[in-house]
């Protein structure tokens, strides 16, 4: 009963052979070392899944305080569109992180963007990209405020100023060659 349930559950169990005893044991090792085995690989998963609760639930702090649900951080893509939507930028710009190579560019610019969005520098966004571990949730819940996206400034382009916000009067006129008419 314990072979089939440690098989379903591990499936390198499967070299376990059960003896006349009912005792778990191989040929090449003792049963305990074969178990010793199994139960490495769930010490670092239990191990890993609380390093990740912790980046999680200080990303969920983060997302709260910049005014975003707090359940977002928990969706894989879709928390990378909110960091791009909290960095001032498209959200449509953090699936960019998504192409190979570029994309951890492109995650340190949202990095950037974010940390000065909580009033940290740029060098920040190092942290965030190298141990988010430790930088999530200190924006969490650490002592910044989310300033607003709006550090990053758009250009605006000469056509979008309106006609009533320059004067006719004000603004220089070429002055047009007169044409000498033989009349």
């Amino acid at each position: 009963m314990l072979e089939s349930v440690l098989t379903f559950l591990w499936p390198q169990t499967l070299i376990l052979a059960d003896n006349a005893d009912g005792d778990l044991s191989s040929s090449c090792c003792g049963g305990g070392s074969c178990i010793g085995v199994m139960i490495c690989p769930l010490i670092f998963a239990v191990l890993w899944m609380g390093i990740y609760l912790i980046w999680i639930i200080g990303m969920w702090k983060m997302f709260e305080k910049a005014g975003e649900p707090g359940w977002a951080s928990i969706v894989p893509i879709y928390n990378i569109m909110i960091l791009a939507k909290i960095s001032g930028r498209e959200p449509t710009e953090g699936l960019m992180v998504l192409i190979p190579i570029y994309g951890i560019y492109v995650a340190y610019l949202i990095y950037v963007d974010v940390a000065q969005a909580f009033g940290k520098d740029p060098g920040f966004a190092i942290l965030m990209l190298l141990l988010p571990l430790v930088a999530f949730p200190m924006l969490g819940f650490g002592e910044a405020r989310y300033a607003g996206a709006g550090r990053r400034k758009k250009k605006k382009m000469r056509r979008d100023i309106d006609e009533d916000e320059v004067d006719d009067e004000d603004r220089p006129r070429k002055a047009r060659p007169r044409r000498d008419d033989d009349d």
